[in-house]
């Protein structure tokens, strides 16, 4: 399992990322307008690859500069004319709401994503948040504007899509290897319980049995498979109760196991 995960890794690695420069404002009122951040008085501040900015009712603005140049030559066959669109892929999928502002595809209407948005609005299906937006003949900033009650961690990148299909198959690799480990470990731990009644094992299957669900919700699965039953409000809220629930039991579990040893 670890050969292969590092394989993934590495498949991960070799995809390339036309994202070439990375600034964040925070807007503590939550209320500018994209003029309002394009003004030259505004303080960007640089940030390399991943912005973590805890929880906050703030919004961000991300200033994200993209060089459609920086791609090797795409052998690929030209399905729905991919060699000329990039998918912006977002990271994790948590945020409430992103809002993608493109000056090669001004409009109207607001392109939104997020956990509580609709899912069969995406434009690229995925476990994650993505925009699709055309690649462009030269370099060319666009913005990101991220509003969310979870906590700020932020990872953008912007792929072909051969590229981008290649590191979600990987990601989903990843994923689905933790979620067996997971899944066994209770499947062990009530097999182990059936004979050896220890209060500490069904702490521990309890523990990972909703460790399971929190796993689903902050990698993607719930929205991915339930959006069509289900309001993004709902699955949203599903994954806050899971988040709190999987502390809750993660506590009891230790409280349990360290009775044993008496601690002072």
């Amino acid at each position: 399992m670890l050969v292969l995960w590092l394989a993934c890794l590495a498949t991960q690695a070799r995809a390339l990322d036309h994202i070439v420069a990375r600034a964040y404002l925070e807007d503590t009122s939550a209320s500018l307008t994209l003029a309002q951040v394009q003004s030259p008085t505004q303080p960007w501040t640089p940030f390399d690859r991943v912005l973590t900015k805890s929880f906050t009712p703030s919004a961000i603005w991300l200033r994200l500069t993209i060089d459609p140049g920086i791609s090797q030559p795409d052998t690929a066959p030209n399905r729905l004319g991919s060699r000329d669109k990039l998918v912006i892929r977002i990271r994790p999928a948590v945020l409430d709401y992103v809002e993608l502002f493109d000056p090669l595809a001004p409009s109207d209407q607001p392109r939104l994503t997020g956990d509580r948005t609709p899912a069969q609005l995406d434009e690229y299906h995925s476990l994650n948040f993505n925009f699709v937006i055309a690649k462009g003949d030269a370099p060319r900033t666009f913005w990101l504007r991220v509003k969310t009650s979870s906590t700020s961690l932020i990872y953008v990148e912007a792929m072909r899509l051969a590229d981008l299909q290649k590191s979600d198959r990987a990601i989903e690799f990843f994923y689905n290897a933790v979620l067996t480990l997971m899944v066994l470990c209770v499947v062990w731990g009530v097999a182990y319980w059936r004979t050896h009644r220890d209060r500490v094992v069904p702490a521990f299957v309890l523990k990972q049995f909703i460790g399971i669900g929190f796993s689903l919700a902050t990698a993607g699965y719930l929205r991915f498979w339930m959006a069509d039953a289900v309001p993004p409000d709902a699955i949203d809220k599903m994954a806050s109760v899971l988040v709190l629930t999987y502390t809750a039991a993660a506590i009891w579990f230790d409280l349990q196991l360290l009775r044993d040893y008496q601690p002072p």
